[in-house]
């Protein structure tokens, strides 16, 4: 266990450098040494699970990511509360998975979620929700126009640009204005106004 506990920091680091196949090996370690030793809403197997889904989603794993991130969810409602930041964190990561495998509504429904706990919890990170959101926003409005919509479209786009101005303002608030989030977002915006 104690050999668990250095590999997953190991693998976290493999991660931050994008090194994601290293990753996923130690990882995989892990999680068999973990769930062995340990229940499912334990700490150490939380965060094992959590790194694991980051690696496969680096991967662009999202089938295996998935069902792995709704059982880290269950360990973290069940250990820490559902509306902890840790859950946020999570259905913001489903969120993306579902946007990327073009289940739009899925996609919206789970950034949804994330995002009320976001901001009940006062957290500026409630800015990549909402800059997700506006890519499911900008994804819809792309769909209603290829249906032949003109006015859902528009509706959709000016949706996408007040998640947009949401974000901004929040991570104004918490970043320097050289921040490449804050030119990030102002490019996205500018791109649609």
């Amino acid at each position: 266990v104690a050999t668990a506990w250095a590999m997953i920091y190991l693998a976290n680091a493999y991660i931050k450098l994008k090194d994601y196949k290293k990753a996923q090996k130690l990882l995989e370690k892990n999680l068999t040494i973990y769930r062995k030793n340990y229940p499912a809403n334990h700490d150490g197997l939380i965060r094992a699970m959590s790194f694991l889904t980051d690696a496969y989603m680096g991967l662009e794993n999202y089938e295996t990511a998935k069902p792995l991130l709704e059982e880290t969810l269950l360990g973290v409602e069940q250990r820490y509360g559902e509306k902890h930041i840790k859950a946020a964190q999570i259905l913001q990561n489903l969120g993306k998975i579902y946007f990327y495998e073009e289940e739009i509504e899925s996609a919206e429904q789970s950034l949804h979620k994330a995002l009320k706990i976001f901001l009940q919890n006062k957290d500026p990170e409630s800015y990549i929700c909402l800059e997700l959101l506006a890519d499911v926003s900008l994804k819809k409005s792309s769909i209603a126009l290829s249906e032949g919509t003109e006015q859902q479209s528009q509706k959709f786009k000016k949706q996408a640009v007040d998640y947009l101005i949401k974000a901004l303002a929040i991570i104004k608030a918490n970043e320097l204005e050289s921040s490449p989030h804050i030119i990030r977002l102002q490019e996205k915006l500018n791109r649609l106004e």
